[in-house]
């Protein structure tokens, strides 16, 4: 699950669950903003886009670099 917090630390959202399908994330590794606040999620050996509303956009296959850093796992960071 992924929870997303206000500047002084109430709870906005949060969404998905555990798991291998549509809306889930398993083995979660680190998150990135992205422009006009697009999110990345490394998670599972894949790097999730989601828009800014939090909505699914496109999975991308993780290459051996980006699982390896997975302290800077924006895109550009990924190649």
């Amino acid at each position: 699950m992924i929870a997303v917090y206000s500047p002084d630390g109430a709870l906005l959202t949060a969404f998905g669950r555990d798991g291998e399908g549509p809306g889930e994330f398993k083995d979660i590794r680190d998150l990135a903003v992205g422009e006009g606040d697009t999110l990345f999620v490394l998670h599972d050996g894949h790097i999730t886009v989601l828009s800014p509303r939090y909505t699914y956009v496109r999975s991308i296959a993780a290459g051996p670099a980006a699982r390896a850093r997975a302290t800077h796992a924006c895109p550009p960071c990924a190649t």
